[in-house]
């Protein structure tokens, strides 16, 4: 069992420039047979306050399941991809802060446990090279969190896409007083090449946690044998609820 949440609003946010007020927003929503989304027709709004909403519906059939993975050979590594029964819906926006809102707050069908807020000030400083294109070796993030009784608990979740054969060669994953870190190191094909269910963060975590304030980042270091920079991706939240 993973942490990967179907439907959830997985969020990358990176500025454009460093003085500028222009960020990238990327966004993958894990899908299945029974339920999926469609991106290409929401849009961002921009209310009075110091908030940017993202609100989406979800829709039914969804995608057809993906066929079984053939079986590999003994001691080939496990396939690339999501986990089995899952695809992904991709969305970017390209969204100007206008030095006034502070935030992102994404959602699907209105519900509070089915939503991400990203913070401006938390976004990527590496910007991006190709802002229409989804994004590999990046770090798309999910914090799920509730309340049992009197005690906080939160569940961070990602999902880092790779290519040209590549894959996780280590990962450390700090758990802190309020918050978690993940570090990520890419490899090539000598390395451990894992789908996202097998990443650490992604395995049945639930972090306890002594109140509602709760940091959660992530770093995927830079590869510099496919020339891929070191990116970033934080969420910072406070409340009983999202």
């Amino acid at each position: 069992m993973n942490n990967i949440t179907k439907l959830a609003p997985y969020a990358y946010l990176a500025r454009r420039s460093d003085t500028g007020t222009i960020f990238d927003l990327y966004l993958l929503v894990p899908v299945d047979s029974e339920k999926t989304v469609e991106l290409d027709k929401v849009q961002p709004t921009k209310g009075p306050g110091t908030r940017i909403l993202i609100p989406y519906p979800t829709t039914e059939p969804g995608t057809p399941t993906p066929p079984p993975r053939p079986p590999q050979p003994e001691g080939a590594p496990p396939p690339l991809g999501p986990a089995p029964g899952l695809s992904f819906q991709f969305r970017h926006w390209e969204i100007d802060s206008e030095g006034t809102y502070r935030d992102i707050c994404i959602r699907a069908d209105g519900r509070e446990d089915l939503t991400t807020l990203i913070a401006f000030a938390d976004a990527d400083p590496e910007p991006v090279t190709t802002p229409g294109e989804r994004l590999t070796f990046t770090p798309y993030m999910f914090l799920k969190k509730y309340v049992e009784g009197e005690q906080f608990y939160s569940r961070p979740s990602c999902i880092v896409l790779f290519d040209y054969d590549a894959g996780v060669q280590e990962e450390e994953l700090t758990l802190h007083v309020e918050g978690a870190t993940l570090v990520i190191t890419p490899g090539d094909n000598h390395s451990t090449i894992n789908g996202i269910g097998d990443l650490t963060i992604n395995r049945n975590l639930r972090h306890k946690t002594s109140g509602p304030g709760y940091i959660f980042k992530v770093i995927v270091q830079n590869y510099p044998g496919l020339n891929k920079p070191s990116r970033r991706g934080m969420i910072t939240s406070t409340g009983s609820r999202r």
